[in-house]
């Protein structure tokens, strides 16, 4: 599979895999997440930090409803969130999106626009976060022992203040930022947008 690449206005295609390394991690900004966040090797070390690089996704079907995975681990484990998830050591981010939305939902996405990011901590993570959105193809089938659904904005259940604040940024349905910072600070979740 050839690598997603910026199309110069914050899209994604499928494009050249020999992009240098450097170009295929860049942010839409520039600089290379992996600069900030080196990658912890959670193998070598049981309780170390995880560190990263992650890519995430709002993806809406025709009626508007935003997809979202019950997280089966971790700090945020039984918590609805987008999809995606930690890109490898070699893997650009988008890269990650299109292979995290295939594994956790079995579907397809080509063309992915960049909404924003986040330098996110909390729950034993250090990431860089960078949400997408875009159009998927194929049927909804959720990664076994997971679960992926279509939820209307006003009634996603026990919302997460990350998925609210993702929400937001992406303007989907309606919240109030005061309560987003709140909950955040509450959960002891650090999320920083980057510029």
């Amino acid at each position: 599979m050839s690598e997603p690449e910026s199309d110069g206005v914050g899209r994604a295609t499928v494009g050249d895999p020999a992009a240098s390394e450097r170009e295929r991690r860049a942010a839409p900004d520039g600089h290379d997440p992996a600069d900030l966040h080196p990658v912890a090797d959670p193998e070598a070390e049981p309780d170390a930090l995880v560190a990263g690089i992650a890519a995430i996704a709002v993806i809406r079907d025709e009626r508007g409803r935003v997809l979202l995975v019950q997280q089966t681990r971790g700090p945020f484990a039984g918590s609805w969130l987008l999809p995606g998830g930690r890109a490898g050591d070699d893997e650009s981010a988008g890269h990650a999106l299109v292979r995290e939305i295939r594994e956790e939902t079995g579907l397809t996405m080509e063309d992915v626009t960049y909404v924003a990011g986040y330098r996110t901590s909390g729950g034993g993570y250090d990431l860089t976060v960078l949400m997408y959105r875009g159009p998927a193809s194929g049927t909804l089938v959720a990664e076994r022992g997971s679960d992926a659904r279509w939820f209307d904005p006003a009634a996603i259940p026990d919302r997460h203040p990350a998925l609210r604040r993702q929400l937001f940024d992406a303007a989907v349905g309606r919240d109030d930022e005061r309560a987003i910072d709140a909950a955040l600070a509450a959960a002891e979740i650090r999320m920083d947008r980057l510029a």
